[in-house]
């Protein structure tokens, strides 16, 4: 939006506009309707489901059928040529559930979602038509071009022809332009258009031309606007609100206006085009730990931070503000590094112990996947064309049925089968995303096999085939990982304990429901050592052969690493993994009961492996409070340590301090030494302060620019001659500006003192506008 100094309502119209042009245009088309559950219901539900990854991986355009006859479905998805794959993914996917739940029946529907991208379907083929959709949609600022109107239609006319030739002109993949030309020295206009690629060249520029014509007529006037149609998109504005690609901007068609008035209000972009702030994914079991840990450290650091500034201001009579900075950042780079390794469970005594668990952690993410060598499909056959459509298809309703999902296409030799499963305890975002990960890795490591499956890292398992696998017992292909580390002691007893947790999990989940046959269990084998065990089957099987699933991973582990720290078996009906830390989300309706209660602790009690990182997350307090000790040991015992080092440290600090105060009054007078110009030499830079130099007038005194002996281009501010600043406040003040370093604010050179003459040396920066300095070049 416009920076407008004088008239603040310009401010709120750019807000205004900026807020509608996200909004959606969609339209329902009432040319017909379907019934629940028909097959072109099914079809474009399937194929709609298919588009968000397909246009993303196409470049940004993608057209595509699904059916026969009445029941054919078309779509046509595109996104604006400056958006990201990833933001490209998001709107599509966005927009299509959009369309869905506002047009849940028509036959033919399509969306604008904000501009940056457009989805269309249909029960017919509109693929390079040209189609009117009688009164476009437009929108438009409600600020108004106050001045020089007749100038302003000039320079926006001329502008609008030339990238609305920019864009007809594109390829058959992209018909996209924008473009920018300068009105006044402080204002720009920017221009942004597009077609579908499947259009003409001829018939894009009709559609553009159309819709700036739609413009002017409904909108002429104002501060900026667009205008939305079936084929093609306008907007332009007085802010750059896309991103600048230089294959795809039209050339500036007029060099800046020299600024023989003082200059026009200029424009700003609206806050949300700004800045992208992303929350990561992960974490969302550390809470507990980080309150019962961080908040007593916060108090602590908190007081100490204010102890040693009210010690440092007695004892040094006059600090210096960059040694408490310095002093500051210190400590607080101190803290940052003790609090982060806060983060982590402390073991005295086994450090091997927490390597070959970050080990089998690291281990554990990796992909069981299996290319079947029963038979290929060939590039662009039926079956392969089925395959990727279906496959697609699966993110979002795999997440969205709740973790589960077995679905087919096609017929006879081009049929697909697909399962998909996410988990038990993973969140459906974070199933969308696994799914859709495991998908993709699927394709690019088995491009024309007729059957594979993925368990991706674990938290998803995705199977398809040209055959019917649906309730089979699949034991084979299968992958068993486990743990460097040894049960080194007790290992009969520990035996006993984990034989009894396994059976009682295996129990649990192959008693589950048609929906989600999982179980997660847990029992002591030490005073500070549990074992956790998780397991779950394809929700397919039978309590039969879940249970016989189970099992059977259960003595694949025992036969291959029976003795180690944990483990993990995949098999392509069922997933068993146990560890000696909680590496899952517990859940009461999943979890077996506990088979015994902690053993007393009769004697000190032995090194219990501690989990890595990322399991610093379940800090449970038993009955009769066994776990408190711990808990204690882990708060207090590097709080202890924390306030001995940072004693020891603020007592070394402060003997520095006393010992040298005036090292850095000698330093500071060195670096105001180095700053000073001559005199004669600002001189000569601005030809003796010639009028002709002047950059502009403000309180303080005249801006000339001005060019040193080295032949850098400066500002030469020379102050007025009636301050009543002394030499050295001066100097003080300049000492100030030298510190103050920073992308968004101009660099002071230097300075020179004469006399009653003061001057401030800066660096140059030439016209432009103010976004390009705060937020950069793109």
């Amino acid at each position: 939006m416009w920076v407008k100094l004088t008239n603040i309502s310009s401010i709120l119209s750019h807000l205004l506009i900026g807020i509608s042009l996200v909004e959606a245009f969609i339209r329902c088309y009432d040319s017909g309707n379907f019934s629940t559950n028909s097959t072109y219901g099914k079809n474009r539900d399937l194929i709609l489901a298919s588009l968000p990854s397909n246009v993303s991986a196409k470049g940004g355009f993608l057209t595509a059928s699904i059916g026969q006859n009445s029941n054919k479905v078309y779509t046509l998805a595109m996104y604006r040529g400056d958006t990201t794959p990833d933001d490209c993914y998001k709107c599509v996917n966005s927009t299509i559930h959009y369309l869905i739940a506002n047009c849940p029946n028509q036959k033919e529907a399509r969306s604008w979602k904000g501009q940056p991208c457009h989805v269309h379907y249909a029960d017919r083929s509109f693929y390079g038509t040209l189609e009117e959709l009688g009164n476009p949609e437009a929108g438009y600022n409600t600020g108004d071009i106050k001045s020089n109107l007749t100038e302003f239609d000039t320079v926006w006319e001329s502008l609008m022809d030339t990238v609305v030739r920019n864009a007809s002109n594109g390829s058959s993949t992209l018909k996209y332009a924008t473009g920018e030309t300068d009105f006044t020295v402080f204002q720009k206009i920017y221009a942004l258009m597009q077609c579908t690629p499947n259009l003409s060249h001829e018939d894009c520029d009709s559609c553009l031309r159309q819709s700036v014509s739609n413009y002017e007529s409904c909108c002429h006037g104002k501060q900026g606007g667009y205008v939305t149609r079936p084929s093609c998109y306008f907007r332009w504005d007085l802010y750059p609100f896309y991103t600048p690609n230089a294959s795809t901007t039209a050339p500036s068609l007029y060099p800046p206006p020299s600024p023989v008035s003082p200059p026009p209000p200029a424009t700003s972009p609206p806050p949300q085009s700004v800045n992208t702030i992303k929350k990561e994914e992960g974490g969302h079991r550390s809470s507990q730990t980080l309150v019962i840990i961080i908040v007593p450290i916060v108090i602590l650091v908190a007081v100490l931070v204010i102890l040693a500034v009210g010690i440092l201001r007695k004892r040094i009579a006059k600090p210096k503000q960059d040694d408490q900075s310095n002093s500051h950042f210190f400590l607080l780079g101190f803290l940052s590094f003790k609090l982060y390794n806060l983060k982590m469970w402390v073991k005295f005594t086994a450090l091997s112990s927490i390597l070959s668990h970050l080990l089998i952690g690291i281990t554990l993410v990796e992909a069981l996947l299996k290319c079947y060598d029963t038979g290929n499909f060939s590039t662009n056959s039926t079956y392969g064309k089925n395959r990727d459509l279906i496959l697609a298809s699966l993110p979002p309703n795999v997440s969205a049925k709740g973790g589960f999902l077995t679905a087919s296409i096609g017929q006879n030799s081009d049929k697909v089968y697909t399962l998909a499963m996410c988990r038990g305890d993973t969140t459906p975002d974070d199933c969308y995303k696994c799914v859709n990960s495991t998908i993709h890795n699927l394709i690019a490591n088995c491009p024309n096999q007729k059957e594979a499956l993925s368990w991706e890292g674990q938290p998803c398992h995705v199977h398809y085939a040209d055959r019917s696998f649906y309730g089979a017992l699949e034991l084979d292909p299968h992958e068993a990982v486990f743990n460097t580390g040894e049960i080194t002691s007790n290992l009969t007893q520990f035996d006993t304990v984990w034989e009894s947790l396994m059976d009682s999990v295996v129990q649990k989940a192959s008693n589950g429901s048609s929906t989600l046959k999982y179980a997660t269990g847990e029992a002591y084998f030490r005073f500070f050592q549990k074992i956790h065990a998780q397991m779950q089957c394809t929700p397919d099987l039978s309590q039969i052969n879940c249970d016989f699933c189970l099992r059977q991973s259960v003595s694949t582990y025992q036969s291959c690493c029976h003795g180690k720290q944990g483990g993990v078996v995949q098999k392509p009906g069922c997933y068993f993994r146990w560890d000696l830390y909680p590496f899952y989300t517990p859940s009461a309706s999943t979890t077996a009961p506990s088979l015994s209660p902690p053993p007393s602790p009769v004697s000190p009690p032995p090194p219990a492996a501690s989990p890595p990182p990322q399991s610093v997350n379940t800090i449970k307090k038993e009955e009769g409070g066994h776990r408190s000790s711990q808990t204690l040991v882990i708060i207090i015992v590097p709080i202890v340590i924390l306030v001995a080092v940072l004693a020891i440290l603020a007592v070394g600090i402060l003997r520095k301090r006393i010992a040298k105060p005036k090292q850095d009054d000698q330093n500071a007078k060195t670096r105001v030494e180095s700053l000073q110009f001559d005199f004669d030499a600002v001189r000569v830079a601005t030809e003796d302060f010639s009028d002709a130099n002047i950059l502009g007038r403000g309180g303080f005194g005249p801006v000339y620019k001005g060019k040193l002996e080295d032949g850098r281009q400066v500002d030469i501010n020379r102050l007025s001659e009636n301050s009543g600043q002394g030499q050295q406040e001066f100097k003080n003040e300049v000492m100030l500006l030298a510190k103050l370093q920073h992308r968004n604010l101009v660099r002071l050179l230097g300075f020179s003192l004469e006399q009653k003459e003061r001057v401030l040396i800066y660096e140059f920066l030439p016209n432009s506008s103010l976004d390009n300095f705060i937020f950069g070049m793109v």
